[in-house]
């Protein structure tokens, strides 16, 4: 198994190489709700901490041994992260482990959304492609000649004219669903680029099975190249659902916004370096078989590409967990000194933010 969602806390979380993960507490939010105004929570969303916190692939709660831990950013298949906030009492009925939408139970909330930047005056294309990972729950079935699958429904909303977008599913047969496509809609909006790369028509909605020969989850790409000519100032946005059909009805089962606002090209470089390094700081930890490194490979694919469309050179970001290699000083990473050596030559001087 995978873990699906990392659970994060108000309290600092426990040693998981010590203590199962069933015994983490966190008595910050626990606290009897008043009436009559509002109440706030927090947590510390701690997944760009180094600290080794769980297994790759945990059978249990723990506690997991010390040499099979990684940093839950090595965990993260992405630069996106979905954020789920729950309501829990005693009192309620616990939220049962296979629940389908988050927005189904009356005590979760979810919000998906994406970010990734365009260029202007993007003169390269690569300027101008951004690119989200994420991952569908999929499987086919045959009912009598009927064929059914779980469908991505794209809403492309205010995207430009001239727009491409691609879907990469690894696992998936691109020439199967192409043709479930045509044969439920008549309309033929799925172009096949290879086995499993479909490219599709922008505007309006595009509706795509997601053919696959089992029950399970599976990685996907989706890469957007908005057209010459957009303005710094823009922003473009696109809203993605998966529909499943369940108990003979059909419902959305997953959902995330990706948003793409344009900016000036200068102003990009050091945010696309630190993705590069994270990126594949995180590209490490995967091992052989993994279904997430095709899609991972293809998604570095396009962020070096990025980084040499801003100017960058992407040979000279290596992997890190800290960022991009003028993330620190002098090329020197946060943490790779002491506090209070940082502290002094601060105060000397001598260390300045590049």
């Amino acid at each position: 198994m995978r873990i699906a969602t990392i659970p994060c806390f108000g309290s600092p979380r426990l040693d998981y190489s010590q203590q199962s993960t069933a015994a983490q507490t966190d008595p910050l939010n626990k606290k009897n709700v008043p009436t009559g105004g509002p109440v706030f929570f927090g947590c510390w969303l701690d997944f760009n901490q180094p600290d080794h916190r769980y297994p790759l692939h945990p059978t249990d709660d723990g506690p997991f041994a010390l040499g099979s831990m990684k940093s839950i950013q090595e965990l993260i298949r992405g630069n996106h992260q979905c954020l789920v906030a729950e309501i829990f009492s005693p009192q309620s009925d616990s939220i049962a482990v296979d629940t389908l939408p988050p927005a189904g139970p009356g005590t979760l909330a979810q919000r998906n959304l994406s970010i990734d930047e365009s260029s202007n005056p993007g003169e390269f294309a690569d300027s101008r492609t951004v690119s989200h990972t994420f991952e569908i729950g999929g499987w086919t079935a045959k009912r009598g000649e009927l064929q059914e699958a779980e469908t991505l429904m794209i809403d492309w909303g205010n995207l430009p004219t001239g727009t491409r977008a691609t879907l990469f599913f690894p696992e998936v047969d691109a020439y199967a669903s192409a043709r479930l496509a045509t044969s439920h809609s008549g309309s033929k909006r799925l172009q096949v680029i290879d086995a499993h790369t479909l490219r599709c028509a922008v505007g309006g909605k595009t509706f795509v099975p997601v053919v696959i020969t089992e029950r399970r989850r599976t990685p996907a790409l989706l890469t957007v190249e908005l057209p010459a000519g957009v303005i710094a100032g823009q922003i473009f946005r696109l809203l993605v659902r998966q529909i499943s059909v369940t108990r003979g009805q059909r419902q959305v089962t997953g959902m995330f916004q990706f948003s793409i606002p344009v900016r000036k090209t200068g102003e990009l470089l050091r945010t696309e370096e630190r993705k590069l390094g994270v990126i594949r700081w995180m590209a490490r930890s995967l091992v052989k078989g993994d279904s997430w490194t095709p899609v991972i490979s293809r998604y570095l694919e396009n962020v070096v590409a990025r980084v040499t469309a801003f100017g960058g050179n992407p040979a000279a970001v290596p992997p890190s967990p800290y960022g991009g290699p003028r993330d620190g000083p002098h090329g020197c990473l946060p943490g790779c000194l002491p506090g209070w050596v940082v502290a002094v030559l601060r105060l000397l001087g001598f260390w300045k933010a590049v």
